[in-house]
Order: C-alpha cells, then structure tokens, then sequence
C-alpha cells in the first residue's frame, strides 16, 4: 500500500516496510538514509540490507534494542541517550530543537483544554500520573497507540475521562496546544518529551 501526499517543502511518500520500500529507496539512490524512529521499527531492518550508511534521530525508547547497531550515526535529544549509545560504541550527538516556523501563538484562540499531553501511548510517559493529577479537569492526551501491547495506557486515562486522541499531524498538535492552558509533561527522564517542552514553549503555553 503506497500513497503520497503534497507537502510545502517535498511530497510525503507512505510505503509499508518491506520490500517495496527497500525498492523505493534503492531507486531514490540517497547518499544518507536518516530515521526517525526507536531501534525497534522494521524499516530499520530492510533498509539496513541495502549497503547505504544509516543516522537515526532517536525518538526514545531502550537504546539497545534490536536495531540499534544498524546505524552508523544517531541523533539523540538529551545527554542521558548521549552516553548511552556512546557506551555502545555507536556515533552519536545532541540535536535539540524544535520547528519555530511552525509551533508560533495562534492569534484568538481560547484555551478551553486545562491540560494537554502529546505523546506516544507507553509506559516510560507514565500517562497514569497525568490523568491521577488531573482528575476532574478538561484534558487531552494525543498520541501514537500500540495495537496490542501497552494499551493500558490509553485506555486507563480513557476511563477517567481523559479526551484520547491517536497519532495526529504537528500542525493539529500546533492547534491544541493553542487552545490548551499548559502543556503537563509526566514522562520519565529517559522517555523523552524534551521536544514537546520546545514546542509548547515556542507558542506561549505554560509547561
């Protein structure tokens, strides 16, 4: 299953992992494949087939998981996967920021949401302790959800009334911030969200 859709700087092409993929890319002919993603994803293990050097932006997670020694260069956000990887002796180095272009104030918009979480579905976000603070107030957690494993993590803030959101786009991430009285983080140091704090901070909204 492959599609594209237009973007303002280059077309996004969606391709399953697998062999299309691999194809794809070959006849893309890059010098660099980058990654965003954790160690686990399985474009990690047929791209790797290709012969073509690998960076991977590190999006959290173990730093030893199954892939993690497919890349030849990993991009991390704080000094704790820094070190990490280091210890594993792969290449790595901070690259922190966020897209200023894109998370800026939205004029006029009414923070109606008490608190809001953009993160994916998973232990280390602890998404538990967001919605035991946050009881009886409007809140949001938006976010990648894991079919089978881990479900218990959106489906426990879902019970207690928590609006639950899947996956959604930067720029609809970008609104709710918005309208959203702060951003409150509940994640693990090794979990990430370092980019999120940049982001909420960019348009003004508390962390």
């Amino acid at each position: 299953k492959q599609f594209a859709l237009p973007h303002e700087y280059y077309p996004i092409h969606f391709i399953n992992p697998g062999e299309a993929m691999a194809a794809a890319v070959l006849d893309f002919n890059p010098d660099v494949i980058l990654h965003w993603a954790d160690c686990t994803r399985e474009h990690g293990k047929s791209l790797a087939k290709l012969g073509i050097p690998m960076a991977l932006c590190f999006a959290g997670g173990a730093t030893d998981a199954e892939n993690w020694y497919k890349f030849q260069h990993v991009f991390v956000e704080n000094e704790e996967y820094r070190l990490k990887f280091e210890k594993q002796g792969v290449d790595c180095s901070i690259a922190f920021g966020t897209n200023t272009e894109l998370f800026t104030p939205v004029d006029n918009a009414v923070r109606s949401i008490d608190a809001y979480f953009p993160a994916t579905f998973c232990d280390w976000k602890r998404q538990d302790l967001f919605y035991k603070a946050t009881r009886g107030l409007r809140t949001v957690c938006a976010g990648f959800m894991y079919p089978v494993s881990e479900r218990y993590c959106w489906e426990e803030p879902m019970k207690a009334g928590v609006v639950v959101m899947p996956h959604i786009s930067a720029e609809a991430n970008r609104m709710l911030m918005a309208q959203s009285k702060c951003v409150l983080v509940t994640s693990k140091n090794v979990g990430g969200s370092q980019r999120t704090v940049l982001e909420a901070l960019a348009m003004n909204t508390p962390v």
